[in-house]
């Protein structure tokens, strides 16, 4: 069926939406839902397993590296109705990969406004060793024109249509999503509700992750996150974005924090207000103070249960402005279901490859400035940059990591001794963002 023919019969069922003010927005549909927040009875069954896989990848390796890195492979699924590209809901792929650079700083702790962290939470604060790419690959092999996106044009629907999580679940996802076990498959959409208003997006929890609070088992053919479109990316990136730019739009969550926390739900974090009580963590990570409420906007200085809340944790709902960090415990959630969800778990070893570097207008025009040379090279690559390098990292052509350095500086040599000869790629990660250059080994 074509695909833009693919959902004319499913859009019948949905029900009316009124003009909601963006105030009524919520930032999550995950809240609440007790079909996934099923208790487990316990917590970090499977360290042991953890360890040991870390320690095999380790001794694995004939490189020294610092840690290992978890690279998951995205793809975008954009619904949208025909519009010329780049507007309305099929948005531009400058705002797209805003997003995928906001998900990397986000989690590995680089992101701009962690300064603004309160000193009584930064020592509580997790860094992630985690990288989300673009995939170049359709399920079919063939390469994509846009590398992570996939356009799916729908017919316009009737004036107030919405989807729900219910409705989206049962006649969306099925049809239109990629193998869950070798993509990360992202939905963006025009209109999502919920029984308490409008949502800005909602994710899937891992199955089979063995700590507490996740389901143990959920479905293959609904996995995924999903978000709006005025609520992808971010217009610190992309500035001259006219969907995030737009009155509906507002000004609450555009900075690409909602895609950051249905990720952290995809990964296996609970809101920390989930059980509603000062009596136990709602999210089973005792370095997030006890709450028993959640917080909007960006109020500091709340402390429903006697303590001061971690507002600014991506896992609360307030602000894009206002978050800026994920806790250790919360990164070593995360960090279990990567080594243990067996979904989770595939992406690592992916094969649909690397779609390369993610050109936003900041990635961009920072990627113009580093220079290699000589390129092709053969031992040893000399690197040129316009901010100092935190780190270095080489994947080949299938996107597999070779190697790491913690590389400080805006000049500095590369040993290439060993490398079979062949196109690579280079992540150089600063303060200002991560630029990907080619790089050809005689």
């Amino acid at each position: 069926m074509p695909k833009a023919y693919l959902l004319i019969y499913l859009l019948m069922g949905a029900g009316p939406l009124s003009a909601q003010p963006a105030v009524d927005e919520q930032r999550c549909a995950n809240f609440g839902e007790a079909r996934l927040r099923q208790a487990q009875a316990y917590f970090y069954a499977h360290q042991l397993a953890l360890q040991k896989a870390a320690s095999q990848r380790a001794g694995a390796s004939q490189f020294r590296v610092e840690s290992p890195t978890y690279r998951l492979p995205l793809v975008f699924h954009i619904l949208h109705y025909g519009e010329p590209l780049g507007q309305g809901t099929n948005v531009p792929a400058t705002q797209v990969y805003s997003q995928i650079e906001v998900l990397n700083e986000d989690f590995q702790q680089r992101n701009p406004d962690f300064t603004n962290t309160l000193p009584q939470f930064r020592q509580e604060a997790g860094q992630m060793a985690i990288e989300f790419y673009p995939a170049r690959d359709d399920p079919n092999g063939q390469r994509l024109a846009e590398p992570g996106i996939n356009r799916i044009q729908i017919p316009r629907p009737a004036p107030g249509f919405f989807w729900t999580a219910e409705s989206f679940d049962a006649q969306i996802k099925p049809r239109t999503i990629w193998d869950p076990s070798r993509y990360l498959n992202v939905w963006v959409v025009d209109s999502l509700r919920v029984p308490r208003g409008v949502t800005a997006g909602y994710a899937q929890f891992p199955d089979l992750s063995g700590l507490a609070g996740l389901p143990e088992r959920s479905p293959a053919n609904t996995d995924g996150v999903v978000v709006r479109y005025v609520r992808l990316g971010s217009l610190n990136k992309v500035p001259s974005n006219a969907q995030l730019r737009s009155r509906l739009a507002g000004r609450i969550f555009v900075y690409g924090r909602t895609l950051t926390h249905e990720i952290g739900h995809y990964l296996g974090l609970l809101h920390p207000f989930d059980r509603e009580t000062c009596a136990v963590d709602g999210d089973f990570c005792a370095d997030t103070p006890l709450t028993s409420s959640q917080s909007f906007g960006c109020n500091l200085n709340q402390a429903p249960c006697g303590v001061p809340m971690m507002v600014q944790n991506y896992m609360q709902l307030t602000d894009d402005a206002c978050m800026s960090l994920f806790t250790a415990c919360q990164v070593q959630r995360m960090t279990t279901v990567l080594e243990v969800s067996p979904r989770r778990r595939s992406l690592l070893t992916s094969n649909v490859g690397d779609g390369g570097p993610v050109t936003s207008l900041a990635s961009a025009n920072f990627a113009q400035q580093v220079r290699l040379y000589p390129n092709p090279a053969r031992q040893q690559v000399r690197v040129q940059l316009p901010a100092s390098a935190q780190k270095v990292l080489v994947y080949n052509a299938l996107g597999q990591p070779l190697r790491q350095w913690l590389a400080p500086g805006t000049q500095f040599d590369l040993d290439l001794t060993g490398l079979p000869a062949g196109l690579y790629h280079l992540h150089l990660q600063t303060a200002q963002g991560t630029a990907v250059k080619p790089l050809v080994v005689e």
